[in-house]
């Protein structure tokens, strides 16, 4: 690991579980600042984690290069309007962010609507992420001298998604979807949204190169979100960290985080753009990606997509 001297970060959902774990790693390092987002209900868990981090500094005498420089925004990712308010808001107030780790995201919950209309888990962990990366874009690029980067949460379940299907996401299509039984149609929306983050991270090598994006897996975690699962999609969590290639079972979130925090402090040489990789620091060659992960015209109607519908908000 390098240190983080000098760099601004931004993590989503950084209030708990891997983006809480990635976000102590990370001030060890020496970072000048780092921002966390959350939903304005989880304000009291942000202070638990910013005191924690800064008690840490403040009694051990070896932590002096610990950030205690944290700031909590209260952000719901799944609201457009609320994402945008967090993003002007660091438009004002920042100078660069160098850092951005998309992390906030929320799995296999039954079916819903955003205030924005778009099938909740797609507008939660796909496009909220995507409006804040496109308005913090001046930020970033005014990094790229010492290596801007994005960094988004993939997951093991983009390997089940056979495509990325619009038009279930909002409109007509989602009015006419359902839930089923055994959670089938829960986890086709989850595995799509993970899908389409690994599509969305592909485009943004291709549009805007000077910044180096990746999407990184953290694995099976037995993150709280996963303890609370029902049985079933509990049980089916557990079996695929069994059958899961590469995968030794169920991490801890400690482990969890260790792929991000590996993908935030490497050197810049050894990431390639665009990239997917899987725990810790192993990139996905080309030819083990599915065919979906590899469509280029599926990538690319997902990214003007995503463009036509964030359009007012840019």
């Amino acid at each position: 690991m390098t240190t983080l001297t000098g760099k601004t970060i931004l993590i989503t959902g950084g209030t708990r579980g891997l983006g809480a774990v990635t976000a102590l790693a990370l001030a060890r390092l020496g970072p000048h600042k780092i921002y966390i987002t959350g939903r304005p209900s989880s304000s009291a868990t942000a202070d638990t984690l910013i005191s924690k981090i800064r008690s840490e500094a403040e009694s051990n005498p070896n932590a002096n290069n610990v950030c205690t420089n944290i700031t909590f925004l209260p952000t719901d990712n799944a609201s457009l309007a609320s994402v945008s308010a967090t993003a002007q808001k660091l438009l004002e107030t920042e100078e660069k962010i160098d850092i951005l780790i998309c992390n906030a995201g929320i799995a296999a919950i039954p079916l819903g609507k955003s205030e924005d209309g778009y099938e909740i888990q797609f507008a939660t962990n796909v496009l909220g992420h995507a409006l804040l990366i496109r308005k913090l874009l001046p930020l970033l690029r005014k990094s790229t001298s010492s290596g801007a980067r994005i960094i988004s949460l993939g997951s093991y379940g983009y390997r089940m998604a056979k495509t990325v299907d619009l038009e279930r996401v909002s409109g007509d299509g989602l009015a006419k979807d359902k839930d089923d039984f055994l959670g089938y149609q829960r986890w086709r929306r989850y595995t799509e949204s993970k899908l389409a983050n690994t599509l969305y991270t592909s485009q943004l090598a291709k549009q805007y190169p000077e910044i180096t994006s990746v999407t990184v897996t953290p694995g099976f975690v037995e993150s709280d979100m996963v303890k609370n699962f029902g049985f079933v999609d509990h049980w089916m969590t557990k079996l695929g960290a069994k059958l899961a290639r590469g995968q030794k079972g169920m991490v801890t979130v400690e482990e969890g985080a260790e792929n991000t925090v590996w993908a935030a402090t490497v050197e810049a040489k050894e990431l390639v753009n665009g990239g997917l990789y899987d725990p810790v620091g192993k990139r996905v060659p080309e030819g083990e990606l599915t065919a979906a992960a590899r469509d280029e015209a599926l990538a690319k109607k997902l990214w003007d997509w995503t463009e036509a519908e964030l359009k007012r908000w840019l």
